[in-house]
């Protein structure tokens, strides 16, 4: 009986067509690769039965899907992307994109704004906090995606956008013109006894001239000593991070080492005088990869700094943005980067001076600052490693789970996001997508805890000794 189950099994799965049903020509020799792609390409678009909720296949998807398994196959860092995505992704890393300057959030079936960003157009046309947009341009967007929503709202400086807010029941439009929307990636401030404090969020454009000024400002200040706040900062551009490093580095002693596949090998070396001679500490975490490992590994091995936290997430890789013909682009792997030692981190990150391992601010308005953006915009399928997965750890342990923050999507983190999914009602799925990360984001901001960070406190500890 149990043999008669076992095959009956087999045929409910597998049904196997034979292949003399089908017309399927003379096969070109896979040596001719345009040739054999061309073969398999058209035998799909015959004969493919495609299930009816997912629309018919064409023959550009079926190549941009080709394109998209290229980079699938090499490492986790390199990524093709469509006209969007490479629309989203360079708007990211600029730092700046055409907009009106709202922050919003998915409420139930609404768009709902969290605030405007002060002096923005959103800011000066009076939106408020709460206030439900329900048309854009009069198209109801209702039951939207919140990226579809966010992208329909940005758009070309100069060009005006219509808004149909409710507002406590009260329906009202209101016409904005778009403007250039600055990221803020680097603050400053002065904490208690007189010391700096520099946050660099990313390294996008203009984050060193940022960077520079926060510095000269807080010399005018006369600070003590200098905290650089590091923490789940993802990285951003090598010319920008070389420059900060520049500032605080003495002249002639190394910043990092790039050893790449197609060009001769670059070494970076500070070129003027450090800027700040006194006090630094550096605070890090498992967040804090990339540029930002280029900035800590030559804080450390030149002896500028102290680095405080927790190990970081190691990425030695340095990879380049590339514009295609098609509106899209593709991000490759192009070089691995040594730090000024020549240590090699991809994979190990770089251990701290002093290790302290817990970091939670104090209310959900600090929170928006302290976990690593979830940028990627495409879905992360189980076994991969990217920031992506660190910052759904991340969240996912802020709303209770104890998973290790390692990036890699594993057993356990693939166990605490199908719990997550289960207990909101959402599809279990091996995949952690944009509407996925959308729906975290917003438990995480209606969740409420106040711990202390205990990092921060610590280098102010170090300091005023």
């Amino acid at each position: 009986m149990k043999k008669i189950r076992k095959t009956l099994a087999i045929i409910l799965v597998l049904v196997v067509v034979s292949s003399s049903t089908f017309a399927i020509g003379l096969q070109p020799s896979p040596e001719n690769e345009y040739e054999f792609m061309d073969y398999i390409i058209g035998f799909v678009l015959e004969n493919f039965k495609a299930d009816i909720s997912e629309g018919p296949v064409t023959r550009e998807s079926l190549i941009e899907g080709a394109y998209r398994g290229i980079f699938e196959s090499l490492d986790e860092h390199s990524v093709y992307f469509d006209e969007d995505e490479y629309k989203d992704f360079t708007e990211s890393s600029d730092g700046e994109f055409g907009g009106i300057g709202i922050s919003v959030t998915k409420e139930g079936k609404y768009i709902e704004v969290i605030s405007p960003i002060k002096d923005t157009p959103g800011d000066k046309a009076n939106i408020k906090s709460g206030d439900k947009i329900i048309k854009v341009d009069g198209e109801d967007i209702t039951n939207w995606d919140l990226h579809d929503a966010v992208d329909i709202m940005r758009g070309d400086p100069g060009t005006t956008v219509t808004l149909t807010i409710n507002r406590n029941e009260n329906i009202f439009d209101v016409e904005i013109t778009r403007e250039i929307i600055e990221i803020i990636t680097v603050e400053s401030e002065v904490l208690e006894s007189n010391i700096g404090y520099i946050q660099i969020k990313q390294f996008s454009d203009d984050s060193a001239d940022d960077t520079k000024e926060a510095l000269f400002s807080l010399k005018t200040k006369n600070i003590d000593s200098l905290i650089i706040d590091l923490r789940n900062n993802p990285g951003g551009y090598l010319d920008e991070v070389v420059e900060i490093a520049d500032l605080l580095i003495d002249a002639g002693d190394d910043i990092v080492h790039v050893d790449y596949q197609s060009q001769e090998d670059r070494r970076y070396f500070s070129k003027n005088p450090d800027l700040f001679e006194k006090d630094i500490i550096v605070l890090v975490n498992e967040g804090s990869a990339s540029a930002s490992e280029i900035l800590t590994g030559a804080i450390k091995d030149n002896n500028e700094g102290r680095i405080v936290g927790t190990r970081t997430y190691g990425k030695g890789t340095v990879q380049t943005l590339i514009p295609l013909a098609t509106g899209g682009g593709m991000k490759v792997t192009v070089a691995e980067y040594m730090t000024a030692n020549k240590s090699h981190i991809n994979g190990k990150g770089i251990a701290p001076d002093i290790e302290v391992l817990s970091q939670v601010l104090h209310s959900n308005e600090e929170l928006k600052n302290t976990f690593v953006p979830m940028n990627e915009k495409r879905d992360v399928k189980y076994g991969e490693r990217s920031l992506n997965v660190y910052g759904m750890q991340q969240r996912l342990n802020y709303l209770g789970d104890n998973l290790t923050l390692d990036g890699s999507f594993g057993p356990k983190t693939l166990s605490a996001i199908n719990d997550y999914q289960r207990i909101n009602d959402l599809p279990e799925m091996p995949v952690i997508t944009r509407s996925l990360v959308d729906h975290i984001n917003e438990s995480v901001k209606n969740y409420n805890i106040s711990i202390e960070d205990l990092q921060l406190k610590k280098a102010i500890e170090l300091l005023k000794k």
